[in-house]
């Protein structure tokens, strides 16, 4: 793993300022206007929002393991550049668990693989990723937010028309992370046009419906693609941690 220093990369930064609602309050420009409230928000809510990614959970900051507990307000200074004291030094342990964890990624090079995607989404599109709660009739596709980056799922449906056994078409794909939609890597297919190495946003996908997909290629507008016939059965496998 990457040792990162004092300052963090910027869009590290930016997504935390968005997610936690303090982007009005912290400048990135002036390294001094920054108020001590801000950081307090920041390290509780970093905190807190790692804890709940792995337990499940919500708990007073006394409650929760070492590692999850609020990171001293300083070093939330120095990681933003707001505190000259450390600025070449390597970063806290707490901090390299917490942030990856708050933005839902199991630890700091998963986040670094998607961090261009995650910010495209939450800061430059302003689509904050999406709760149980926000799923609307015009995305029908079923919610993995109880899903964490890693975990797989085998999925079958049957193939052509005709077919009275469940399982013709299969495929066994990998989640990344919610980017606006669902995201998953396909580690196999059977039966189906789709290819293994591929990722695709899914747009629905879950038990009684056809799947649909848009397949995410290099350098090129996505690609459609829908089955044939409704999906029968969602196998999840949960990555161990």
């Amino acid at each position: 793993m990457a040792n990162p220093t004092y300052p963090f990369d910027q869009k590290i930064l930016e997504l935390i300022a968005t997610l936690t609602e303090t982007d009005k309050l912290v400048n990135f420009e002036n390294s001094s206007k920054a108020l001590d409230s801000t950081y307090e928000i920041i390290r509780e809510k970093v905190s807190r929002g790692a804890y709940e990614y792995v337990s499940g959970e919500i708990r007073k900051n006394d409650d929760r393991p070492s590692d999850y507990q609020r990171v001293d307000r300083n070093s939330w200074k120095r990681a933003f550049g707001h505190n000259d004291l450390g600025k070449g030094s390597e970063c806290k342990g707490k901090l390299l668990i917490q942030i990856p964890k708050f933005l839902e990624f199991d630890n700091w090079d998963d986040m670094m693989d998607n961090l261009d995607d995650l910010h495209q989404c939450v800061v430059v599109d302003k689509r904050p990723r999406r709760k149980a709660e926000d799923v609307s009739e015009e995305m029908p596709y079923t919610n993995f937010s109880h899903l964490r980056p890693g975990d797989e799922l085998d999925v079958y449906w049957p193939k052509g028309s005709g077919y009275d056994r469940p399982g013709e078409a299969f495929m066994k794909i990998r989640y990344m992370g919610n980017f606006g939609n669902p995201r998953f890597h396909i580690n196999a297919v059977q039966n189906c046009s789709l290819k293994a190495g591929e990722d695709f946003d899914a747009q629905c996908l879950e038990e009684g419906k056809i799947v649909r997909i848009a397949i995410r290629r290099p350098n090129t507008p996505p690609v459609l693609y829908s089955g044939s016939n409704a999906v029968t059965s969602i196998e999840i496998f949960r990555k161990e941690r």
